[in-house]
């Protein structure tokens, strides 16, 4: 977290096993076919937590009908979130390289356990002498709407966080914020320009921004992510978001990729502070860094909340938790609800430094379940500090547990965030405006919009 202390929350972790199976049936069209291999496969969504974790698994076969014997250099498996941003997980989890003789097919099946929600899987692979292609799969869950199909685009893709929202912040201005991904999947070609476009539905241009000034990374990275903000116009309730981006092809041309999004005017919930006293609410969603929470979908509306006294959050011995001025703090339960979820047996870690006692490595939490599908999740806790059991009636304003250390986090601190469920079965992140909260306790009124963060 960008903030006095030098703290930063981290919420996400992964685990993945990878399992054996057969396929099930054809899913995608290949994107770059090569004649004489056929691919095809299929994603299931198994289940997903209280706290919005995503169980799924996905299965897909290549089959070489040619007269030819050919091998896959590489099987890479990348995870998409809706809106297209990617999470790459770099390793082939069937060798380098993989032989695919003539008349024969390959199978494979994985199953994935995400903090994240994942709408789709690409599956890039390449053959020699250097030809790439990319299977796409839908996520499915049964008794939710279907997921729509969709192509990665080779060589060059375009990523947002969504929802892709215009939020009313604190300082009185609407802002869409952009939290976007140039990717370059199979082969790295040289970016020339990138330029972001708010367009209203008449198809006039609003507003322009540079986007390769705001890349991070090294030029030659997979994956670069942005962020942007355009201010949103007063009046304006839905536009689109056309983002162009210009390489260079192999061949040595210059080409461009266009792609474009659905944007509008978020509607945050309501909800009162889940601590009480002078906070800082870091890594926002008004921050214009790439920060910890602009990486994951669930989470791009979250806040880490650490105790500044005198610019600092700690004094004395950074390595006891004492020392910090959030440890133990009362936690609050923003609204009114049913505790679905509790897990505060995560041991601590020790301030500035990591507990070893807690392997595999978990995070400590509540989530609380409101009205119209809302949930409030409240990360970090004190290890045995929680006041609630799963089922217990809470209201707005209770005690829940204290602020601790627990889990993936550098220093004492609350990772609050809400989110809901979207049509197809996944979390999908929420805004929040405070109806309690103030710049200063002086302040006679609460600020009007969602808080920016930093």
């Amino acid at each position: 977290m960008d903030q006095p202390g030098g703290a930063a929350g981290k919420w996400r972790r992964a685990s993945v096993a990878v399992l054996a199976a057969a396929l099930l049936c054809q899913a995608v069209a290949m994107a770059g076919p090569t004649p004489g291999v056929e691919q095809s496969g299929r994603g299931t969504v198994i289940g997903v937590s209280e706290a919005g974790f995503q169980d799924f698994s996905v299965e897909w076969e290549m089959e070489n009908s040619g007269s030819q014997a050919t091998a896959l250099e590489a099987i890479e498996v990348l995870f998409l979130s809706p809106g297209g941003w990617m999470h790459e997980r770099s390793s082939a989890p069937h060798g380098d390289p993989v032989d695919l003789p003539a008349g024969r097919s390959r199978q494979g099946s994985y199953r994935f356990a995400l903090s994240f929600p994942v709408s789709h899987v690409a599956i890039v692979s390449r053959e020699p002498p250097g030809l790439w292609r990319a299977l796409t799969v839908p996520l499915h869950r049964e008794g939710w709407d279907t997921v729509a199909e969709r192509q990665v685009a080779l060589p060059v893709e375009v990523g947002v966080m969504a929802p892709l929202e215009a939020l009313l912040f604190d300082s009185g201005g609407r802002v869409l914020r952009v939290v976007g991904q140039i990717q370059r999947v199979g082969k790295r070609y040289p970016l020339l320009g990138a330029v972001a476009r708010l367009v209203d539905l008449q198809g006039e241009t609003l507003i322009s921004i540079d986007v390769a000034d705001a890349l991070v990374g090294a030029a030659d990275q997979r994956l670069r992510p942005f962020v942007v903000a355009l201010d949103w116009p007063r009046g304006l309730t839905e536009a689109h978001l056309d983002v162009e981006v210009e390489y260079r092809s192999s061949s040595g041309g210059a080409v461009t990729y266009r792609r474009r999004f659905r944007a509008g005017l978020a509607l945050p919930a309501r909800l009162g502070a889940p601590v009480r006293g002078t906070w800082w609410y870091g890594n926002g969603p008004g921050e214009i860094q790439l920060h910890t929470h602009n990486r994951f979908a669930e989470q791009r509306y979250a806040y880490d909340l650490v105790m500044s006294k005198g610019g600092t959050t700690f004094e004395g011995d950074p390595m006891q938790n004492e020392s910090f001025h959030a440890w133990g703090q009362p936690i609050y339960a923003a609204a009114a609800g049913q505790v679905v979820l509790v897990d505060d047996d995560v041991p601590d870690d020790p301030g500035y430094g990591d507990n070893p006692d807690n392997e595999p490595r978990r995070n400590s939490m509540v989530v609380i379940a409101h009205a119209d599908g809302l949930r409030t999740v409240y990360a970090h806790v004190r290890q045995g500090s929680a006041q609630v059991a799963v089922g217990d009636e809470v209201t707005r304003g209770q005690v829940i547990a204290a602020v601790g250390n627990a889990g993936f986090t550098t220093e004492p601190h609350l990772h609050f965030h809400a989110f809901r469920l979207d049509h197809s079965g996944r979390a999908r992140a929420v805004a929040v405006r405070f109806s309690d909260l103030r710049f200063q306790m002086a302040d006679a009124e609460p600020i009007r919009g969602v808080a920016a963060g930093g």
